[in-house]
C-alpha cells in the first residue's frame, strides 16, 4: 500500500468527451444526426448504445458515464483504450467556493478552495485507499478525480477502464456508503490530507489552491 495516493484536481470536461449521461444514454438522444464531439471520434449512437447495452449494471445506479479520454495525464490507461467509465459522487453547492477554481486568485479564494479540498479529504482518501486495495494489481489503471465540471456541481470519484467495469458496485460503494462521520472532525481532515497527493494538470489553474502548497 503507496504512502499517498493521487488526486487529479481538474475540469474533467476539458480532457475527456462524455459519450453517454448516468442513465447510459448516448448524448444528443433524439438529434437527427450525431452530436459533433462523438461523430469527431468516428462513432456512431449506434455503437455508444451497444456499448451502454453491454453494462446496464453501471447504468442502473445512475452515478455513472461513458467517457472517451485520451489524454494520460488524467486517464493512465489512455494510450492503450481511452474509453473509459466515470463513477461520481457529486457536491452540494453550499460545501464549495463561489468562485470557479480557475479564477481563484486572491489569497482568500485560493485559501477558501484549499479549506475545501481539506474539508473533503476523509472521503476521497477513503475511495482512493479502498480501490488501491479493490483493485490491488490494477489500481494503477485507475484514476481518482476531482472534478470541477459536474453537471450541478463539483464532484469526486473514479475513471476506471471498461475492462474493470466489474469492479463499478464495489467503487460505487466506496464513494455513497463509506460510513464516515460528517461534517468531518478537523483532526480527520489534517490526517487525511497529507497523504492525498494533489495534482493540477490544466494550465489555468493556479497550482496554490491545492493543500500543501504554499500561498503567496
Amino acid at each position: 500500500m503507496p504512502d499517498t495516493f493521487p488526486v487529479a484536481v481538474t475540469y474533467l470536461a476539458d480532457h475527456v468527451t462524455f459519450l453517454t449521461d448516468r442513465w447510459g444514454d448516448p448524448v444528443g438522444e433524439g438529434e437527427e444526426t450525431e452530436p459533433e464531439e462523438i461523430a469527431a471520434l468516428g462513432l456512431t449512437r449506434e455503437e455508444i448504445e451497444w456499448v451502454s447495452e453491454q453494462h446496464t449494471h453501471i447504468f442502473s445506479a445512475e452515478n455513472s458515464f461513458l467517457v472517451y479520454c485520451p489524454d494520460p495525464a488524467i486517464f493512465p490507461t489512455a494510450v492503450d483504450d481511452p474509453f473509459a467509465i466515470f463513477i461520481e459522487f457529486e457536491i452540494a453547492e453550499d460545501f464549495l467556493p463561489d468562485i470557479p477554481m480557475r479564477d481563484a486568485r486572491s489569497p482568500e479564494e485560493i485559501a477558501a478552495w484549499r479549506a475545501a479540498l481539506t474539508f473533503f479529504s476523509p472521503a476521497i482518501l477513503h475511495a482512493a485507499r479502498g480501490a488501491q486495495a479493490r483493485l490491488g494489481d490494477r489500481a494503477g489503471e485507475a484514476q481518482t478525480v476531482f472534478d470541477l465540471t459536474a453537471f450541478y456541481s463539483d464532484s469526486f470519484g473514479f475513471l476506471i477502464p471498461l475492462s474493470l467495469s466489474h469492479m463499478h458496485g464495489d467503487l460505487s460503494d466506496l464513494l455513497f456508503h463509506n460510513d464516515l462521520p460528517f461534517p468531518p472532525s478537523l483532526h480527520a481532515q489534517m490526517g487525511a490530507v497529507t497523504q492525498l497527493r494533489w495534482t493540477a494538470p490544466d494550465e489555468d489553474v493556479d497550482p496554490t489552491v491545492l493543500p500543501g502548497q504554499e500561498i503567496p
